[in-house]
């Protein structure tokens, strides 16, 4: 009986830590498939986010080319790439020819155009040439442009450095900012020769960053700036 007793002792033993090793196991084995379970799902998370982020910008860039080609063709048919406009004409005429003819036409009448501030505006469309590598220009880039102010001496000359102005590019996300307007490239052009902001980047500064620094400068955009719906 005593020995039946010992053997029941030890059995009791034996099951009570076989069953604790059986319940450490299962916790293991839980922890390890909770751990699996929750990997999965936040990869199959990123997955959907990066898909998502995918097509959001396939939606934005589809809105950005159509605008980008209609403005295209349209500056083709009337300023090409760039023009040229005096600073203090309030009719903003353009005139759309080159440094070369425009300095012939200043020194032609010096005393007509002595003094006087004149504004260089460019501007490139890069919606079909996105696929391309740029020597200076970023992938994303849209459009290029620049507006520069020289001012004119009295002898109906200006040199080929500006007094103000800056190259910028329209990234994606710049239209949520504005789209092209010559509204925003006159004011620019104002801006540009208080002597406020002036610069020159090779690949040129985007149009976010260009914004804001005039901002920090205290320029008030007010109704100037046009976002391009949809982005």
């Amino acid at each position: 009986m005593i020995q039946t007793k010992k053997l029941y002792k030890k059995l009791s033993k034996k099951s009570s830590k076989s069953n604790k090793k059986d319940k450490s196991e299962y916790l293991f084995d839980k922890l390890q498939r909770e751990r699996k379970e929750r990997e999965a799902k936040e990869r199959q998370a990123q997955e959907k986010a990066v898909i998502a982020a995918k097509k959001e910008e396939e939606r934005k860039h589809k809105i950005i080319y159509e605008y980008v080609e209609k403005l295209d063709n349209k500056l083709k048919k009337t300023i090409d790439d760039g023009f040229f406009s005096f600073v203090d004409d309030p009719k903003f005429t353009k005139l759309c020819t080159s440094h070369q003819n425009i300095k012939k036409m200043l020194k032609s009448n010096p005393e007509k155009y002595a003094g006087r501030h004149i504004a260089e505006f460019y501007i490139k469309s890069y919606h079909n040439k996105r696929n391309e590598k740029h020597l200076f220009h970023s992938q994303d880039t849209w459009i290029s442009g620049h507006v520069y102010i020289y001012e004119i001496d009295n002898k109906g000359k200006y040199t080929n450095d500006p007094i103000g102005g800056g190259n910028f590019v329209w990234l994606t996300d710049d239209f949520k900012i504005t789209k092209f307007s010559y509204k925003f490239y006159k004011f620019l052009m104002h801006v540009f020769d208080t002597g406020v902001y002036n610069f020159s980047d090779l690949g040129g500064v985007s149009l976010s960053f260009l914004i804001n620094q005039l901002k920090k400068r205290g320029v008030k955009f007010d109704d100037i700036l046009q976002p391009l719906a949809g982005v």
